[in-house]
């Protein structure tokens, strides 16, 4: 989180039209991030984009549709979660980056019982899967790309 946090920093110090709002903490639940949100809302009249994990931005679309501001800001999760990608589909948000914790949950699973029984483990900080040929963006503009992926965990 806190590389994300620098990166925007950077990024709104180089682009000074840019202006970084951070919220409260939201613990990657909903909750909390929908009373964040709520606050940010009525401290903030005009916002382009919320930019978000997962589990966050679905409490602060709750809060933004309650505000009767939907649409007015694009929402941008992080994670790929289940909810997350239907709301991508559906067109509520804008994109979430997609991560594979069941195959790579899987994965170390597999190393784990290898090494358990005593077998080497030849690359452990390393995974084989093939990120390559992976989704690594759900997007509205690349649907093509993930037709038919629901996600991996269920956010």
């Amino acid at each position: 989180d806190q590389v994300l946090k620098t990166a925007f920093e950077k990024m709104t110090k180089d682009n000074p039209s840019i202006k970084l709002i951070v919220g409260p903490e939201g613990g990657y639940t909903a909750d909390p991030a929908f009373a964040g949100m709520q606050d940010i809302l009525q401290a903030n009249k005009h916002i382009d984009v919320v930019v978000t994990v997962d589990q966050q931005a679905l409490g602060a679309e709750k809060a933004i549709d309650d505000a009767n501001r939907a649409g007015e800001m694009a929402i941008i999760g992080g994670g790929g979660a289940e909810p997350a990608v239907t709301a991508v589909k559906e067109g509520r948000w804008l994109a979430t980056p997609n991560f594979a914790p069941r195959d790579e949950g899987r994965e170390a699973m597999e190393m784990a019982i290898i090494a358990a029984r005593g077998g080497t483990v030849e690359n452990p900080g390393r995974f084989s899967l093939d990120y390559s040929k992976a989704v690594r963006v759900v997007a509205q503009d690349n649907a093509a790309d993930w037709d038919g992926y629901t996600g991996q965990w269920k956010g």
